[in-house]
């Protein structure tokens, strides 16, 4: 069911391949905004002279401060288009957070021109498609008895951890227990080496896919804690 629920998305993924050809962002608000990431956000705005947020989280453009204009100039091209899965649990403030960011920077396409370099095209889950899209998460939505709806928003949510995990960059913060997951499978063997006394050889074999922080810690804890 999750596979046949990911081939509805309009992404660039290959379900059967370690790596896919597009980016992922994580943005988890909600009640995550009222207890571990409030000190963060509290922070970040003291950094661009607000004693007192204008609003309750970190902008959607700040997760983006990551697409520099360099790797144009490093690759010797005008512009690096990349498709963007966006998870999160806020989509109605992120796609108005996005169309203001278009207004300003957009491309004929439709796509986000991000310091003269990246051109951003955003996919939202299917069930988020339209502007007045509710938002799902895991553990929300109806009662618990409501057997039918609760698998669904399962198979969603572990459908959206898959896309997280396999994208070609995460960027996301470890505040979440999601981005803690999403790191720890982000983990992978490129090779089974052992030495004579038969020990794995940890450091030339694992590979950790590319993962950039947010904001807050960039020391993972183990997901749950």
């Amino acid at each position: 069911d999750i596979e046949n629920h990911i081939k509805t998305f309009r992404l660039p993924f290959n379900y059967d391949q370690t790596d896919s050809d597009f980016d992922a962002i994580h943005i988890r608000r909600g009640d995550k905004l009222l207890y571990e990431s409030k000190k963060e956000v509290k922070k970040y705005w003291k950094s661009r002279g607000h004693n007192h947020p204008p609003v309750n989280y970190i902008p959607f453009e700040h997760y983006l401060r990551y697409y520099v204009k360099d790797d144009c100039v490093s690759r010797g091209v005008k512009t690096i288009n990349r498709d963007v899965y966006l998870a999160t649990d806020d989509p109605i403030i992120v796609k108005e957070e996005i169309a203001t960011l278009i207004k300003v920077n957009g491309t004929r396409d439709g796509t986000l021109l991000v310091d003269g370099c990246y051109s951003l095209k955003f996919h939202f889950h299917p069930t988020q498609s339209d502007s007045t899209a509710e938002t799902f998460h895991i553990q929300h939505g109806g009662p618990k008895g409501d057997c039918v709806s609760r698998y669904e928003r399962s198979i969603a949510a572990l459908s959206d951890l898959i896309i997280l995990t396999k994208s070609r960059t995460f960027i996301g913060e470890y505040n979440s227990n999601w981005g803690r997951l999403v790191r720890l499978m982000r983990i992978s063997m490129d090779s089974c080496i052992k030495s004579e006394k038969g020990i794995l050889g940890v450091n030339e074999t694992v590979r950790i896919k590319d993962v950039r922080i947010a904001f807050g810690s960039e020391a993972p804890l183990p997901s749950g804690l």
